[in-house]
């Protein structure tokens, strides 16, 4: 995949929404103008998320000659684009498209994201010996998470924003919707320290507004989300990825085996909603339970796999 990656990677350093398995550029509906202005059709997440991901592997495999072939042709000219990709008046990324493909504007998930890959870039070029990159890269994602953490958190409700947009007379406009990505960004991306009290605000927040309170306990992607919603339903659809972000929320935050049960309850609950071949779908109706939308969904399982391998290893860790 990383290999594949630099055949697709643009000139400006940035991938674009999707590829086909041959490399080529594939559909899109993210426009290439908005309201007659010309804007890069992208998700800048993918970019971001990818350079984590890539360091993740690194982590597991050591293979320094491997990453040393990446630097090039994809570590360093994604780095370089997020680095030039910022706001000047937030410190925050430039607007893109979310992770659910729906809204342009500069969201907490891709804030986050954008502050990983840069710290993942940073760590990379230092291991190289590149040490004036691995400053500059280090230096600005650093920025980047003290504006997440004082633009992007809104004191009053406790959690951090949906997205925030410049207007056309250069005010900011945040989306207070309370969305499960802008709380799991944070943790996945290790923006903030597990115990940080915005953290443990949002946590409250999330479990307050978006978890069902129907047949079905599970955590919805946003509020009033409106896709596959059924007339029938007095709430948005649980996901399963939605609600396996927060088991691996409260797998990590975990300090003794008691505080494992709510998490293992949504491990149970996950189970409980596939089929008896083991697909797990999208999502469900949060009244009858029945699959909605795509089932298999691939995210689904995987984010199961990595659920499940964190409850294992904290039961471990805390046994001993």
């Amino acid at each position: 995949f990383f290999t594949f990656i630099t055949k697709c990677i643009e000139p400006g350093g940035y991938l674009m929404h999707k590829y086909r398995s041959d490399g080529v550029l594939g559909s899109s509906w993210h426009p290439w103008m908005r309201q007659g202005v010309p804007q890069l059709p992208i998700q800048e997440d993918e970019t971001a998320a990818t350079v984590f991901a890539l360091w993740q592997h690194y982590e597991r495999c050591r293979d320094l000659e491997f990453i040393e072939s990446l630097y090039n042709p994809f570590i360093e000219p994604a780095a370089k684009f997020m680095c030039e990709f910022i706001e000047p008046t937030t410190g925050l990324p430039q607007a893109s498209y979310d992770l659910w493909e729906e809204k342009y504007g500069t969201s907490t998930y891709t804030a986050a994201s954008v502050y990983a890959g840069l710290m993942a870039a940073s760590r990379f070029a230092m291991i190289l010996g590149k040490d004036d990159d691995a400053r500059t890269y280090q230096a600005i994602a650093q920025r980047m998470q003290t504006a997440i953490g004082t633009v992007l958190f809104d004191e009053e409700t406790g959690m951090f924003v949906k997205h925030v947009r410049h207007t056309e007379d250069g005010e900011l406009e945040y989306d207070k919707t309370f969305d499960t990505s802008s709380f799991y960004g944070l943790i996945v991306f290790e923006v903030f320290d597990i115990d940080d009290p915005k953290i443990t605000r949002a946590a409250a927040a999330v479990r307050d507004r978006l978890q069902v309170h129907a047949n079905s306990k599970g955590y919805v992607r946003y509020e009033n989300d409106g896709y596959y919603r059924m007339s029938d339903a007095d709430t948005p659809n649980p996901w399963v990825i939605t609600t396996l972000w927060m088991a691996q929320y409260l797998i990590k935050k975990a300090n003794k085996l008691t505080e494992l049960k709510e998490p293992l309850d949504l491990l149970m609950w996950t189970c409980s909603h596939a089929t008896t071949g083991g697909v797990l779908a999208e999502q469900m109706h949060p009244n009858t339970r029945a699959h909605l939308s795509t089932a298999p969904l691939t995210w689904s399982h995987a984010e199961y796999v990595l659920a499940v391998d964190a409850y294992l290893k904290k039961v471990k860790d805390l046994s001993k």
